[in-house]
């Protein structure tokens, strides 16, 4: 990340600013909005897996929809600036999880690959933090986990994803540590 931080392809804004557009207010209202989504999440009929063990994908189309309303729940527009990118952000849950020792079982590995790409690969013009925690949430809902961080451990772990203090691999602990399970 320090790297992607000092490249030319990086605005200054960009990482001068990533730490001051994730405030609290906004963090309470995308917490709110996505319990409220928790439950039509987990029953909608977009998910299907082949394999008995394989983890449920979030869909990109159903994950679109619930960021453009919390943007608009927010009064802001949401601007995808690039759709490829945000592509393959949702295919490295499938690749961690094809690539990975299917014994390890890396669930919240996954859900770590999912919000840090998000942050990295910076599909949207605006709310790329906020995004990641709504992936990730979405996709811990759809394996019958629930995040219970408070907020502002919530906002400090995801500020340290997009600062780079925070890698895939302690942001998977972080989540690990953060979540219970959902009966089904």
């Amino acid at each position: 990340m320090e790297r992607f931080l000092q490249s030319t392809y990086t605005s200054t804004r960009f990482a001068e600013r990533s730490g001051k557009l994730y405030n609290s207010q906004k963090l309470e209202t995308l917490c709110e909005l996505a319990r409220q989504l928790n439950k039509v999440i987990t029953n909608h009929k977009n998910y299907f897996t082949k394999c008995t063990n394989e983890p449920k994908y979030v869909d990109v189309d159903v994950f679109l929809d619930r960021h453009e309303k919390i943007m608009e729940g927010l009064g802001q527009k949401q601007h995808l600036m690039n759709v490829e990118l945000l592509d393959s952000t949702f295919y490295r849950p499938k690749w961690i999880f094809y690539y990975s020792d299917i014994s390890s079982a890396p669930l919240f590995k996954m859900a770590a690959g999912l919000g840090e790409s998000i942050i990295i690969n910076h599909p949207f013009l605006d709310g790329n933090k906020r995004a990641a925690h709504l992936a990730i949430s979405m996709f811990l809902s759809l394996n019958n986990y629930q995040l219970v961080a408070d907020e502002d451990s919530a906002m400090k772990i995801i500020q340290g994803v997009a600062t780079g203090d925070i890698r895939a691999d302690k942001l998977e602990h972080l989540i690990a540590r953060n979540v219970e399970k959902i009966d089904e």
